[in-house]
């Protein structure tokens, strides 16, 4: 992870300050669309479950080919077991929803030579191009549920798979903090010369199995409610039918193996705006 974010960090301030590089001109992108959550809740639908989305970003571009963006971006993420497409899902009988705020700086690369108002002497420049996109950001979460007929607005503090308590002192809070990987694919179409449409698709690598509050086996249920109170032991186990009245404890509960993923599909208006202190277009002899 380290290697990664340092070979980008590496490439993105080589291309800033790559002296071949002419008339660097900034934009600024808003967008909006939906999201989804893929996890132990919702292990294989994407797009199930879709919530919103918005997105705003600044963005340098630093050649006809690549440009680099940071901005902040807004997911809405949730799934239930009982819309799940699985037996054990609606056996299990857990949900949530979260909100999720992300900043990200990611490098852009144009699978064609795209600009506005702009001429080449070696290459054509297109109206159009498809894209991709990958970087770095950082995300908050909180997972929530409700339990008892109430919103519960952030399970990581109630221990529900047994976090704080003795018998599982491996077992500590997840961080609702962390680290990100965007990345994706998208189309961007200039429609004059101060504006472009896009429309992208893009994943996250979470680095985390707790989007949802469900990673490993069940806890000690008994020791859930004595340690950490009746709403963290309602919230560790709400199996239905002949699972309701016998003990899960130690059993499976989520797929500790397998990080959770957030996606993002949406469009975007990127209005352009012309460097001060060079020409609006011009002829590009790269």
């Amino acid at each position: 992870m380290k290697k990664c974010r340092a070979v980008l960090i590496a490439a993105i301030f080589l291309m800033i300050i790559n002296p071949g590089v002419h008339s660097q001109t900034w934009e600024i992108g808003i967008g909006g669309g939906v999201s989804y959550y893929v996890g132990d809740l919702n292990p294989t639908g994407h797009f199930k479950f879709p919530g919103p989305s918005g997105i705003i970003y600044g963005k340098r571009i630093i050649s006809n080919r690549w440009s680099v963006r940071g901005g902040f971006q807004y997911c809405r993420v949730e799934a239930s077991d009982a819309a799940g497409d699985y037996g054990y899902q609606h056996v299990r009988n857990l949900r949530f929803s979260s909100n999720i705020f992300e900043v990200q700086l990611a490098a852009e690369l144009n699978f064609f030579p795209f600009g506005i108002n702009q001429h080449s002497f070696k290459e054509k420049i297109r109206t159009w191009t498809p894209y991709f996109v990958m970087g770095i950001g950082a995300y908050y979460y909180q997972p929530e549920s409700y339990i008892n007929g109430a919103m519960v607005e952030d399970l990581s503090v109630l221990g529900t798979e047994g976090q704080g308590t003795s018998g599982f002192p491996d077992r500590k809070p997840y961080s609702k903090f962390m680290p990100c990987i965007p990345f994706g694919l998208g189309v961007k179409f200039n429609i004059n010369n101060k504006l472009t449409i896009g429309v992208e698709y893009a994943m996250r690598v979470t680095f985390t199995d707790y989007l949802d509050d469900v990673s490993k086996d069940y806890a000690i249920y008994n020791q859930i409610l004595n340690e950490n109170g009746p709403d963290a032991a309602v919230a560790s186990d709400q199996s239905l039918g002949d699972y309701s009245n016998t003990s899960n404890d130690f059993y499976q509960r989520g797929i500790k193996t397998d990080w959770d993923w957030y996606g993002y599909l949406g469009v975007s208006l990127i209005f352009f705006i012309p460097d001060p202190n060079g020409c609006e277009g011009g002829f590009h002899r790269r």
